[in-house]
């Protein structure tokens, strides 16, 4: 057999399994999701970019020495940003349970949100550092204290 039947033959024998295809560039740029907010933000500052959708993630968990504080931080809510949050949870509950024909008094509701907002901030003053986050189907959460 001359030396090019031979490679000939030999490309034929192996297999396309043992071959790991590697995407072209489009092909992996395609799967990345962006939004617009993301774009934006990398575009203004890189590193705020990495603090909010990589330093803090579960991946770098032991990588990062500051993967630790960073989740803390990115835990944290400033007082506001916690009501509105709370506002949106009550408005979405009140909903839900009329949609379900048990709808809440209203009374009930701002008392269920001012407990939730009570108990957010007494547990910032308890455990700063968040090192012993409770559960249950609402959990405090850190609230930035002034």
């Amino acid at each position: 057999m001359s030396r090019k039947a031979q490679r000939v033959s030999t490309h034929q024998q192996l297999s396309l399994v043992s071959f790991a295809l590697q995407p072209t560039r489009q092909e992996a740029i395609a799967n990345v999701s962006w939004s617009y907010s993301k774009r934006s933000l990398f575009e203004r500052c890189q590193r705020r970019y990495y603090y909010e959708y990589y330093g803090s993630s579960a991946a770098l968990e032991g990588v990062d020495p500051q993967h630790a504080t960073l989740r803390r931080l990115k835990a944290l809510e400033g007082r506001h940003e916690r009501v509105g949050t709370l506002l949106h949870r009550g408005i979405a509950t009140y909903l839900h349970r009329a949609q379900a024909g048990t709808p809440m008094r209203a009374d009930d509701l701002v008392d269920w949100l001012v407990k939730s907002f009570r108990q957010d901030c007494a547990y910032s003053r308890a455990d700063p550092d968040g090192a012993h986050p409770p559960g249950g189907q609402y959990p405090p959460v850190l609230v930035l204290q002034p």
